[in-house]
This record gives C-alpha cells, sequence and structure tokens, in this order.
C-alpha cells in the first residue's frame, strides 16, 4: 500500500469516527433535551402502554425470574421498576446524562443497591464498564434506533453479547424500514407534512438512514431480513419476533378513543399478544421486537425459570 492509500484510508477512519462522534453528540443532546417527556411516554396513554406492557411480557416469558438484567439504552429506567417488582435485578446503562440521572433517581426510590454502579452512563457500542459474561439477559430497547453505520451496530451487537452468559437473552427492539411514513402521516401535523415533502425516500429505503434535523433525531430504519443475519453473524439464535403493538401500530388517537378502561385494556392487551407475532403485524409494526439466545444454548423454547405471562404480574 502507498503513502497516499494509507493516508486515504486513515483520512477516510478519521472521517467516519468524526461523523459517528456528531451522531452520537445530536443523540445525547435530544434526549437530554427531552427528558420531560421520554420520563412518561410509555405511561401516557393506553396506546403507549401496548408497548410498555407487551415489552414486560416477552421479557417474561423467556427471561427467568431472578435474573440480572443489563438495560442496554434503558433511558430515563421506565422499567426498573416493573423489573424489580416482578423479580428480576435490574441494571441500566444510557448515553444521555438526564436519562441516567432520572433513572437513578428511580433506583433511589426502589430501594435498589449500589446505585452509583447500578446505574451507569455508557455508549452501547463501549460496554467497557461490564465484564464478560456478567449478565443473565440483556435489554437493547433503543439503541438500535440510532446507530447509523452498519459497523456501529454490529460493535454494540457484539458488545451485548459479550456481556451477556452463553446461552442468555437478549431483548432488541428496532424500527421497521417504513415507519417514518406512517409516523408522520399519522401525525398530520405541518411540521410532519414539510418533513414528507422534503425526504428523499428512495434514499432512505436503500439505506435506513433518517437525519433529519429538527424532527427527532438520528434515526436508523431497519432491514429485518439483514437484521437476522447480523444476528446469525453474531452467534445468536432468534427465538421470537412480533410487533409491540400488533394491529394498533399507528392508531394511537382510535385507540386511546375506545380503550378507556381497565377492563377495554385488559382485553386488548390479549388480543394484541394474541396477533403480534403474525407476519403481516411484524411488517406493519411501530416496534419490533426480537428475541435472541446467545451461542451457548439449544434449548428451543424459554429457559428454565421463564414464566407463563398469564400468571405473571408484569406491573
Amino acid at each position: 500500500m502507498t503513502h497516499k492509500a494509507r493516508s486515504s484510508g486513515k483520512g477516510a477512519r478519521e472521517r467516519s469516527l468524526g461523523s459517528a462522534a456528531a451522531s452520537i453528540a445530536r443523540i445525547r443532546h435530544y434526549y437530554n433535551a427531552t427528558i420531560a417527556h421520554e420520563a412518561q411516554r410509555l405511561e401516557e396513554n393506553a396506546y403507549r402502554r401496548l408497548e410498555h406492557d407487551m415489552t414486560m411480557r416477552t421479557i417474561v416469558r423467556h427471561v427467568p425470574g431472578g435474573a440480572r438484567i443489563l438495560d442496554v439504552g434503558g433511558g430515563p429506567g421506565t422499567y426498573l421498576e416493573p423489573l424489580a417488582r416482578g423479580g428480576f435485578d435490574p441494571w441500566l446503562c444510557d448515553l444521555s446524562d438526564a436519562n441516567v440521572r432520572v433513572a437513578r433517581e428511580r433506583a433511589t426510590a426502589l430501594g435498589l443497591s449500589d446505585v452509583a454502579q447500578r446505574v451507569r452512563q455508557s455508549d452501547a457500542t463501549t460496554l467497557t464498564q461490564y465484564a464478560r459474561a456478567s449478565f443473565d439477559a440483556a435489554l437493547a430497547l433503543g439503541p438500535f434506533y440510532h446507530l447509523l453505520e452498519d459497523t456501529a451496530r454490529r460493535r454494540a451487537l457484539s458488545e451485548i453479547v459479550r456481556v451477556v452468559k452463553p446461552g442468555g437473552t437478549i431483548v432488541l427492539a428496532v424500527l421497521p424500514r417504513l415507519h417514518p411514513l406512517r409516523y408522520l402521516l399519522r401525525e398530520a401535523t405541518a411540521e410532519a407534512f414539510g418533513v414528507l415533502d422534503v425526504l428523499d425516500w428512495d434514499a432512505l429505503l436503500a439505506t435506513g438512514r433518517f437525519e433529519h434535523v429538527g424532527f427527532f433525531t438520528d434515526t436508523y430504519l431497519t432491514d429485518l431480513a439483514e437484521f437476522r443475519a447480523t444476528l446469525r453473524r453474531a452467534r445468536c439464535r432468534v427465538v421470537d419476533t412480533l410487533s409491540a403493538e400488533s394491529f394498533c401500530a399507528f392508531m394511537d388517537v382510535p385507540l386511546c378513543e375506545w380503550a378507556t378502561s381497565d377492563e377495554k385494556y385488559a382485553k386488548l392487551l390479549d388480543l394484541v399478544d394474541k396477533t403480534a407475532r403474525c407476519p403481516e403485524q411484524i411488517a406493519s409494526a411501530e416496534h419490533v421486537l426480537v428475541v435472541v439466545r446467545t451461542h451457548g444454548s439449544r434449548r428451543r423454547g424459554p429457559p428454565r425459570g421463564a414464566r407463563d405471562v398469564g400468571t405473571a404480574r408484569v406491573r
């Protein structure tokens, strides 16, 4: 390799690192600025509760009781309380300073031990604060929304696999490739329509990158077939895939107008759970949950100690 070629390669790597650093800074700023909203987002109405409750049902179904769980990109600690009350041992890391502060406040209020160690600030691609195989399971319910580069996604997955014990469970959430179109049309605001007017849809469909400054933040929209291939390369075996909202995806307004009682909501949640794994619901999802086992387990069903969601308390 010539000096010129080496210099060119080094320059490309430096530009890539600079671009990644700028993206991380934008994502951190976004979540620091929106902490008040994010802290209550999954509790604000019946539609948002579906995402929360289906995620908890999925965890309870696939993770043994008492498991030590690392919530990577765990935000302001939304799942700390239901996990702790459900008999799990929750730990959390997040990129945002504000999220970490609120999560520590919540962990303290719950009486959890070692709060400064239990809730840490960390980038999903660099989990060096955690030892290999130090958790029974992990959650990644946000990081893969924002990792624009394939190398960053593979690095984050590698780090999460590293800290989970062989044969352990990882629950991941991704945004499908067509998510922005449905989301922006659902919003039906002048701002959303303005984004639709200028968005390069061919580029979005080809790359999955949504980088519209001023509307959300740097976002990656997942091609599920490519994501499954990435999981296989990381020696992870997919054991469950589902739409968190199933047939209710993007229908928050009519749903909230109908599900006005606990009885109606409970009935709706059960039906969402029954239909969430249908291919047509996954294809049109707002949030897709993917459950994998790390290398070292041949078990096909839920691990020993996982519970029937019909009897387990998840909230």
